[in-house]
């Protein structure tokens, strides 16, 4: 769908622990996104992103350095962007340097600016969100009502695929 449409495709991408790979496989869909789209690939991993190590930037700004205590707006996002070099259909916001929020924050505050920017597909890793939070609604449910796909990364151990499938299965 286009921008006029509605906004960007927004796709999650995420998994149940670190080091299962799900920061290469946002980083692996937005390049390849942009090969056709204009893209953008935004690192909002809580626990500090590493997309500015996979695409060799070196950005001024980062998604830390535009968030604020209600978030982050479209705005904000756009001004954090850095263009990658090799694929000019690619801009990525660089993620946190040190752990800022938790996952309800994040989602919450990228609901609103998500569909605002000027784009056709945006990719977020979303790191590993699956901490039971007091007073959060069920991941599943969020990232519902935040992106148009999921993607999650996991390993293949049976109790993690039952775990995260369970947990899905509660979204729209």
């Amino acid at each position: 769908r286009a921008v006029a449409v509605g906004g960007p495709i927004r796709v999650a991408v995420l998994t149940t622990a670190s080091g299962q790979g799900s920061t290469h496989v946002a980083a692996a869909l937005a390049w390849e996104g942009a090969a056709g789209m204009t893209t953008v690939a935004v690192d909002a991993d809580p626990n500090v992103g590493t997309f500015a190590e996979i695409f060799a930037l070196e950005p001024e700004v980062r998604l830390s350095s535009v968030w604020g205590p209600s978030g982050v707006s479209a705005a904000a996002l756009s001004s954090a962007m850095t263009r990658v070099r090799d694929r000019q259909r690619l801009q990525v916001v660089a993620g946190f340097d040190r752990p800022v929020a938790e996952w309800p924050a994040v989602l919450e505050a990228l609901a609103a600016a998500l569909p605002q920017l000027a784009c056709d597909l945006v990719v977020v890793d979303l790191g590993a969100p699956f901490g039971p939070l007091r007073g959060a609604p069920p991941l599943g449910v969020a990232l519902g009502t935040v992106f148009d796909a999921v993607v999650l990364v996991l390993g293949s151990e049976r109790d993690l695929l039952w775990r995260s499938i369970r947990l899905l299965d509660a979204s729209p």
